[in-house]
Protein backbone atom coordinates (compact mmCIF):
# COMPACT_ATOMS: atom_id res chain seq x y z
CA UNK A 1 0.00 0.00 0.00
CA UNK A 2 2.79 2.44 0.92
CA UNK A 3 4.68 1.65 -2.30
CA UNK A 4 1.52 2.30 -4.36
CA UNK A 5 0.94 5.56 -2.51
CA UNK A 6 4.55 6.69 -3.12
CA UNK A 7 4.23 5.81 -6.80
CA UNK A 8 1.02 7.83 -6.94
CA UNK A 9 2.74 10.84 -5.32
CA UNK A 10 5.67 10.55 -7.75
CA UNK A 11 3.34 10.41 -10.78
CA UNK A 12 1.31 13.33 -9.45
CA UNK A 13 4.44 15.42 -8.90
CA UNK A 14 5.77 14.44 -12.35
CA UNK A 15 2.45 15.35 -13.96
CA UNK A 16 2.29 18.72 -12.20
CA UNK A 17 5.90 19.35 -13.25
CA UNK A 18 5.09 18.62 -16.88
CA UNK A 19 2.06 20.90 -16.75
CA UNK A 20 4.08 23.70 -15.14
CA UNK A 21 6.50 23.72 -18.08
CA UNK A 22 3.71 24.75 -20.43
CA UNK A 23 2.25 27.42 -18.15
CA UNK A 24 3.09 31.00 -19.04
CA UNK A 25 2.66 33.72 -16.45
CA UNK A 26 2.39 37.41 -17.33
CA UNK A 27 3.40 40.16 -14.89
CA UNK A 28 1.91 43.58 -15.61
CA UNK A 29 3.97 46.77 -15.83
CA UNK A 30 1.41 48.96 -17.65
CA UNK A 31 -0.18 50.49 -14.56
CA UNK A 32 2.72 52.52 -13.10
CA UNK A 33 3.87 49.64 -10.92
CA UNK A 34 7.31 51.26 -10.71
CA UNK A 35 6.18 54.78 -9.81
CA UNK A 36 7.47 56.45 -6.68
CA UNK A 37 9.24 54.11 -4.29
CA UNK A 38 7.74 50.97 -5.88
CA UNK A 39 9.52 48.61 -8.24
CA UNK A 40 6.92 45.88 -8.71
CA UNK A 41 8.50 44.15 -11.72
CA UNK A 42 10.51 40.93 -12.09
CA UNK A 43 13.30 42.51 -14.12
CA UNK A 44 14.34 45.77 -15.74
CA UNK A 45 17.52 46.47 -17.68
CA UNK A 46 16.69 50.15 -18.15
CA UNK A 47 15.67 52.74 -15.57
CA UNK A 48 14.41 55.65 -17.62
CA UNK A 49 10.70 56.05 -16.84
CA UNK A 50 9.15 59.00 -15.08
CA UNK A 51 5.63 59.52 -13.73
CA UNK A 52 4.28 63.00 -13.13
CA UNK A 53 0.50 62.62 -13.14
CA UNK A 54 -0.31 59.30 -14.73
CA UNK A 55 1.31 57.06 -17.34
CA UNK A 56 5.03 56.49 -17.77
CA UNK A 57 7.11 58.88 -19.83
CA UNK A 58 10.42 57.58 -21.24
CA UNK A 59 13.41 59.75 -20.39
CA UNK A 60 11.62 61.66 -17.64
CA UNK A 61 12.98 59.77 -14.65
CA UNK A 62 14.93 56.82 -13.33
CA UNK A 63 12.17 54.31 -12.57
CA UNK A 64 12.39 50.71 -13.82
CA UNK A 65 11.39 50.08 -17.43
CA UNK A 66 10.71 46.34 -17.51
CA UNK A 67 11.31 44.47 -20.74
CA UNK A 68 9.08 41.64 -21.99
CA UNK A 69 11.55 38.81 -21.39
CA UNK A 70 13.77 39.03 -18.31
CA UNK A 71 17.53 38.81 -18.76
CA UNK A 72 19.67 36.81 -18.30
CA UNK A 73 17.55 34.09 -19.94
CA UNK A 74 15.25 31.83 -17.95
CA UNK A 75 17.03 28.79 -19.40
CA UNK A 76 20.02 29.63 -17.21
CA UNK A 77 18.03 29.32 -14.00
CA UNK A 78 18.53 26.24 -11.83
CA UNK A 79 17.82 25.36 -8.19
CA UNK A 80 20.89 27.26 -6.96
CA UNK A 81 20.14 30.48 -8.87
CA UNK A 82 19.92 33.38 -6.40
CA UNK A 83 16.72 35.41 -6.19
CA UNK A 84 18.73 38.47 -7.26
CA UNK A 85 19.47 36.93 -10.69
CA UNK A 86 17.13 39.55 -12.16
CA UNK A 87 16.79 43.21 -11.17
CA UNK A 88 13.33 44.00 -9.83
CA UNK A 89 11.50 44.00 -6.52
CA UNK A 90 9.60 40.90 -7.69
CA UNK A 91 12.66 39.09 -9.04
CA UNK A 92 12.52 36.46 -6.29
CA UNK A 93 8.91 35.66 -7.26
CA UNK A 94 9.84 35.32 -10.93
CA UNK A 95 12.91 33.20 -10.18
CA UNK A 96 10.88 30.90 -7.92
CA UNK A 97 8.25 30.40 -10.63
CA UNK A 98 10.91 29.53 -13.22
CA UNK A 99 12.52 27.07 -10.77
CA UNK A 100 9.12 25.35 -10.56
CA UNK A 101 9.00 25.06 -14.36
CA UNK A 102 6.84 28.03 -15.29
CA UNK A 103 7.67 30.61 -17.95
CA UNK A 104 7.40 34.31 -17.04
CA UNK A 105 7.10 37.50 -19.05
CA UNK A 106 6.29 41.14 -18.39
CA UNK A 107 3.72 43.27 -20.16
CA UNK A 108 5.79 46.48 -20.51
CA UNK A 109 4.66 50.01 -19.67
CA UNK A 110 3.45 50.56 -23.26
CA UNK A 111 1.86 47.12 -23.69
CA UNK A 112 -1.83 46.44 -24.24
CA UNK A 113 -4.07 44.44 -21.91
CA UNK A 114 -6.33 42.49 -24.27
CA UNK A 115 -8.10 39.15 -24.46
CA UNK A 116 -8.89 37.43 -27.74
CA UNK A 117 -6.79 39.78 -29.88
CA UNK A 118 -4.64 37.56 -32.08
CA UNK A 119 -2.71 40.63 -33.26
CA UNK A 120 -1.32 41.18 -29.75
CA UNK A 121 1.53 38.76 -29.02
CA UNK A 122 0.98 39.34 -25.29
CA UNK A 123 -2.78 38.87 -25.38
CA UNK A 124 -4.00 37.32 -22.11
CA UNK A 125 -5.23 34.25 -24.03
CA UNK A 126 -1.55 33.25 -24.35
CA UNK A 127 -1.12 32.98 -20.56
CA UNK A 128 -2.57 31.02 -17.66
CA UNK A 129 -2.01 33.67 -14.98
CA UNK A 130 -1.98 37.48 -15.02
CA UNK A 131 -0.26 39.13 -12.03
CA UNK A 132 -0.82 42.80 -11.28
CA UNK A 133 0.99 44.22 -8.23
CA UNK A 134 -0.29 47.50 -6.89
CA UNK A 135 -1.64 49.16 -10.03
CA UNK A 136 -1.50 52.96 -9.97
CA UNK A 137 -3.49 53.67 -13.13
CA UNK A 138 -7.17 52.79 -13.38
CA UNK A 139 -8.12 50.09 -15.90
CA UNK A 140 -9.97 51.27 -19.00
CA UNK A 141 -13.32 49.72 -19.91
CA UNK A 142 -11.61 47.61 -22.60
CA UNK A 143 -8.95 46.41 -20.13
CA UNK A 144 -11.60 45.52 -17.53
CA UNK A 145 -13.50 43.55 -20.15
CA UNK A 146 -10.31 41.74 -21.23
CA UNK A 147 -9.32 40.83 -17.66
CA UNK A 148 -12.77 39.65 -16.64
CA UNK A 149 -13.29 37.59 -19.83
CA UNK A 150 -9.84 36.06 -19.26
CA UNK A 151 -10.91 35.02 -15.74
CA UNK A 152 -14.34 33.82 -16.91
CA UNK A 153 -12.57 31.52 -19.37
CA UNK A 154 -10.30 29.94 -16.77
CA UNK A 155 -7.42 32.41 -16.52
CA UNK A 156 -5.92 33.17 -13.13
CA UNK A 157 -5.76 36.75 -11.86
CA UNK A 158 -3.39 37.48 -8.98
CA UNK A 159 -4.34 40.88 -7.55
CA UNK A 160 -1.97 42.65 -5.16
CA UNK A 161 -3.02 45.84 -3.43
CA UNK A 162 -1.46 48.33 -1.07
CA UNK A 163 -3.15 50.51 1.54
CA UNK A 164 -5.35 53.51 0.79
CA UNK A 165 -3.55 56.79 0.07
CA UNK A 166 -0.81 54.93 -1.81
CA UNK A 167 -1.15 56.83 -5.09
CA UNK A 168 2.47 56.79 -6.27
CA UNK A 169 1.98 58.54 -9.63
CA UNK A 170 -0.28 61.32 -8.30
CA UNK A 171 -3.22 60.70 -10.64
CA UNK A 172 -5.80 60.39 -7.85
CA UNK A 173 -6.02 56.58 -7.90
CA UNK A 174 -4.43 54.09 -5.50
CA UNK A 175 -4.46 50.31 -5.86
CA UNK A 176 -7.40 49.55 -3.49
CA UNK A 177 -9.61 52.01 -5.38
CA UNK A 178 -8.42 50.61 -8.73
CA UNK A 179 -9.22 47.01 -7.75
CA UNK A 180 -12.60 48.04 -6.33
CA UNK A 181 -13.33 49.90 -9.56
CA UNK A 182 -12.44 46.84 -11.64
CA UNK A 183 -14.77 44.62 -9.65
CA UNK A 184 -17.75 46.99 -9.36
CA UNK A 185 -17.61 49.25 -12.40
CA UNK A 186 -17.57 46.95 -15.43
CA UNK A 187 -20.00 45.77 -18.08
CA UNK A 188 -19.45 42.09 -17.31
CA UNK A 189 -20.46 42.31 -13.65
CA UNK A 190 -23.43 44.54 -14.46
CA UNK A 191 -24.60 42.11 -17.15
CA UNK A 192 -24.35 39.10 -14.81
CA UNK A 193 -26.17 40.69 -11.88
CA UNK A 194 -28.73 42.62 -13.95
Amino acid sequence: MLRTFNLFLFLLAFSVGLQAQSIKILFDATKAETAGNADWVIDADQHNLGYSNGPAVVGQGNESNAQIVPTPAQTGINQSTPETFWKGALSSWGIDLVKKGYSVETLPYNGTISYGNSGNAQDLSNYKVFIVCEPNIVFTSAEKSAILHFVQNGGGLFMVSDHTVSDRNNDGWDSPAIWNDLMTNNTIQMTRSG
